[in-house]
């Protein structure tokens, strides 16, 4: 039997053009509406990006930016830790440090070591300030310092890392802070019992005073007494008979000391200045006042074993050489600034001033 024809799934009953190309316009006059059928159905992707492209964009712009925002953030960061660092290396070489190492004042580490105080260089900073502190003998300023390093750096290898101190069979664990606190404690105490190596011993308020006159200016000397009896007590007596009234202040070590105190400055040939005195010499009293800066203590000849009776001089600059080998009996109390200018009245590598600066008076108080 024969069957008809099924008419195709495709097509309607209809065999118009417009049922045939349901894609084709209705009416064939209008070109620009004329829309052509993909060949191909979009996939999924495709569909996904054409429907999301605007706000993909945008991520990838912002993924894009945050990248370039923390590459720079990063070098921003690199770099102000850099300058943080120099702050440090600017007042340190960091490079060669060592326990050795000439350090700046324990105030100017403190001042960059409170400015970086947030800072990776932080802690070395006042590491470094608690090393200067020690080595000034400023031992209140150093253990200061280490509570500050503790306080302000609790999780800090510096501050929690133990470390081995001490010889091999005497070495104990330690933290720095709480080593460098030990060595502070222990050098404080020796300190104290050694404190003429650090510092001129103090003058008493009962001690007596003598105001030298000078072209330059006053300067007012407080003696020693209980450490150099009978050096104080002739000093006394040749300031009251007016000895000193006039002499020149003959010898000058630029930087170093003025000595005066030679009658034969006064008037006599310059060739003989240095080699007087009032006719005797004094035992030299070893005592515990050293050569620091602004000390008074009596010349005497380079072959003499003994003071000189009358010339002395005033150091304007430590002097430890001559440590225990000439008496000290006063020290500088007002006038310091009057010295130095002295100290500075000839060139060094000469000892003998042009124009030697006379010694007006010698005034007991």
């Amino acid at each position: 039997m024969i069957r008809e024809p099924r008419p195709s799934r495709f097509l309607k009953k209809s065999t118009s053009p417009r049922d045939v190309f349901p894609f084709q316009m209705a009416q064939h006059k209008a070109p620009t509406q004329v829309s052509i059928a993909p060949l191909a159905e979009k996939s999924g992707f495709e569909q996904a990006v054409s429907r999301y492209w605007m706000p993909l964009t945008a991520i990838a712009l912002a993924i894009g930016a945050g990248i370039v925002w923390t590459q720079l953030s990063e070098e921003q960061e690199k770099a102000i830790v850099a300058e943080h660092w120099d702050a440090l290396r600017s007042q340190v070489d960091l490079d060669t440090i060592s326990a050795n190492t000439e350090l700046p004042a324990a105030s100017e580490l403190r001042a960059i070591a409170d400015e970086l105080e947030t800072t990776p260089a932080g802690p070395w900073a006042r590491a470094l300030e608690i090393q200067s502190s020690i080595k000034a003998n400023e031992y209140q300023q150093a253990s200061s310092a280490i509570d500050k390093l503790s306080g302000s750096f609790p999780g800090h290898p510096i501050v929690e890392q133990e470390f081995e101190f001490g010889d091999e069979d005497t070495s104990t664990a330690a933290t720095i802070p709480a080593h460098i606190g030990e060595i502070a404690a222990s050098q404080e105490a020796w300190s104290a019992q050694h404190d003429h190596l650090f510092a001129p011993p103090e003058v008493a308020d009962d001690s007596p005073r003598v105001t030298l006159e000078t072209d330059h200016g006053p300067i007012t000397i407080g003696l020693y007494p209980e450490h150099a009896p009978k050096h104080v007590a002739n000093f006394l007596k040749l300031c009251k008979e007016g000895f000193y009234d006039g002499v020149r202040f003959h010898r000058v070590v630029a930087g170093a000391l003025i000595q005066t105190g030679d009658p034969n400055s006064k008037e006599g040939d310059p060739s003989t200045w240095g080699v007087g005195g009032p006719g005797y010499t004094i035992p030299p009293e070893v005592n515990p006042a050293w050569h620091f800066e602004g000390m008074l203590a009596a010349a005497r000849g380079p072959t003499e074993t003994e003071s000189s009776g009358s010339q002395f001089y005033i150091t304007s600059s430590k002097q430890h050489q001559f440590d225990k080998e000439y008496t000290v009996f006063g020290r500088v109390l007002e006038g310091m600034d009057v010295v130095k200018v002295l100290a500075s009245q000839t060139e060094e590598g000469s000892e003998r001033p042009e124009n030697p600066a006379t010694l007006h008076s010698a005034e007991v108080l």
